[in-house]
């Protein structure tokens, strides 16, 4: 395990950024930004802040729903990641929750896309973002349900012969710790509630996954798990896990890989 798990996060890393802004979002999190807006039934002239909101698959399509007039605020504490974020008139703001910094009651809506299961402590995450919103103001939230695609898994057990299971695992709970926690919908949408957010809803779809191989051996390269074989492995040793996954991989599923993953919605009001 690296000597402090928190250094195997990969988000304030340019090349993180750039696969996940060039293979990720376009694969897995374009199309259930596009539904966590839309459920959210944004106006023009609206203000939208976008908690976590990486390289803006979320702001930009906030941004789309509330022109004219309106103004969306992409807010990460990762520079790299919003640097990525283009071709749009979302305004970029390096921060976090708790610690919004904005006025309280700013926003109409507030969206955080896969976000919860990152924060150290939810509730407290949560709240912040609730104190941001206006009353009457809406917050929608996403995150993956259980299990992983048989691709992953595959990825994982290559990767476990050359480091073990359990440094994946820690390394993977010490920058995601609430995975688990979030992949059940009821939790999601109980957690609204506790944040004192008023008639909450929830929803699910099954998302279908298609990509090269090559792209999908990029984005687990550039992962937490990733990381963790880059840093503990030598040159020479990385070179043959690479090699070894890369043929592996396609061999079993070949050139283009096809999944599913469920994703979990949920969305409040906050009351007044």
């Amino acid at each position: 395990m690296p000597r402090n798990p928190h250094d195997a996060s990969p988000y304030g890393e340019p090349d993180f950024a750039a696969t996940y802004g060039d293979c990720a979002v376009p694969h897995q999190f374009a199309a259930p930004a596009q539904d966590l807006v839309g459920g959210l039934d944004l106006r023009p002239g609206e203000r939208v802040l976008d908690v976590g909101a990486g390289t803006g698959a979320a702001a930009r399509a906030a941004a789309v729903a509330v022109a004219p007039g309106g103004q969306v605020v992409a807010l990460d504490p990762s520079a790299a990641m919003l640097g990525r974020l283009r071709g749009s008139d979302c305004r970029r703001a390096l921060g976090r929750t708790p610690g919004i910094p904005c006025r309280d009651g700013s926003f109409d809506a507030v969206v955080a896309s896969f976000v919860l299961s990152h924060m150290p402590r939810p509730e407290t995450g949560l709240a912040d973002m609730v104190r941001a919103l206006r009353p009457g103001g809406r917050l929608g939230v996403t995150a993956w349900g259980p299990g992983s695609a048989e691709c992953t898994r595959a990825w994982n057990e290559i990767a476990s012969r050359f480091v073990t299971a359990s440094q994946l695992t820690q390394a993977f709970r010490a920058v995601i710790p609430w995975d688990e926690r979030f992949s059940d919908g009821a939790e999601l949408a109980a957690a609204l509630g506790a944040a004192g957010l008023a008639a909450v809803r929830r929803t699910r779809r099954d998302l279908p996954v298609r990509m090269r191989a090559k792209e999908f051996l990029a984005i687990r390269e550039a992962s937490v798990e990733g990381r963790v074989l880059r840093r503990e492995l030598d040159p020479e040793r990385w070179r043959e896990f690479r090699a070894l996954a890369s043929a592996e991989i396609q061999r079993r599923f070949g050139p283009g890989l096809s999944y599913s993953r469920e994703v979990h919605f949920a969305f409040g009001v906050k009351p007044g």
